[in-house]
């Protein structure tokens, strides 16, 4: 998975954080002294004493914050020679792109791997309204694509097959 140096570094760092906060849980574990407070004293967390439940909020928040994509808006993302990449990246991107109508409502949403489209794209209109949902893989449309109407109701429903239409079905 190909992302910025900037958030590998983070990432890394959260991870090695995430590490001592295991080992120290462990060692509580280990010590079979579950009520008492268990002192860590290392970095940023140094002299402040938690208990185990506030060891185990910390790590799963850890965990969640290391392991989830962030969304990037899609006027951070470049196309060059059919790749998406982020601005001033060499590295096709990977990760969830949004954009926004000038209503502040969410205008599109979509996920890359490699900088093509896989996975679910979304388009709404500027009333909240679901427009449009597809799937991708590899950059094709591969799956059921459905439109609506800006009242919300289904407009059509179409299957994809590796970029090729199979069926379409239309609502009257």
């Amino acid at each position: 998975m190909a992302t910025d140096p900037r958030r590998q570094s983070s990432l890394a760092l959260n991870r090695i954080y995430l590490a001592m906060l295991v080992i120290d849980f462990c060692k509580v574990l280990l010590s079979h002294n579950y009520p008492n407070l268990y002192k860590i004293d290392y970095g940023y967390l140094n002299n402040v004493e938690f208990s185990m439940y506030k060891i185990l909020i910390i790590l799963s928040f850890s965990l969640l914050a290391s392991c989830s994509d962030k969304d990037v808006p899609s006027s951070d993302l470049v196309e060059r020679q059919g790749i998406i990449y982020e601005i001033n990246s060499s590295i096709p991107f990977t990760g969830s792109a949004v954009s926004y109508h000038k209503n502040a409502l969410l205008k599109q949403k979509g996920k890359f791997k490699d900088g093509v489209e896989n996975g679910f794209q979304e388009e709404y209109y500027d009333n909240g309204q679901l427009m449009k949902k597809e799937n991708f893989k590899d950059g094709t449309k591969h799956g059921i694509q459905e439109k609506y109407y800006f009242n919300g109701q289904l407009k059509s429903k179409t299957n994809y097959k590796d970029g090729k239409m199979q069926q379409l079905r239309t609502e009257e």
